[in-house]
């Protein structure tokens, strides 16, 4: 609803098979466990990091109707 609107969304999760089954426009997917999907508490350095490649889906799929699913990569 929100994409057909033209407001562009991006989903984080750790779940890959959910992901491919709800296929949002831009997904990103995590290795964090449940609860903790941006990053381990406490660790702002790692949360910005995971927000940031998130944020990135959005310059690499500016339209809807496609389907992105990215792994996060390591944290450098």
């Amino acid at each position: 609803m929100l994409e057909s609107r033209g407001i562009a969304t991006v989903v984080i999760g750790n779940m890959p098979k959910r992901l491919e089954l709800v296929r949002p426009p831009r997904a990103l997917r995590v290795t964090h466990r449940d609860g903790q999907l941006i990053g381990v508490a406490q660790d702002p350095a790692s949360q910005l990091f995971v927000l940031r490649q998130a944020l990135g889906l959005l310059d690499e799929v500016p339209g809807s109707g496609a389907w992105v699913l990215r792994a996060c990569p390591a944290q450098p």
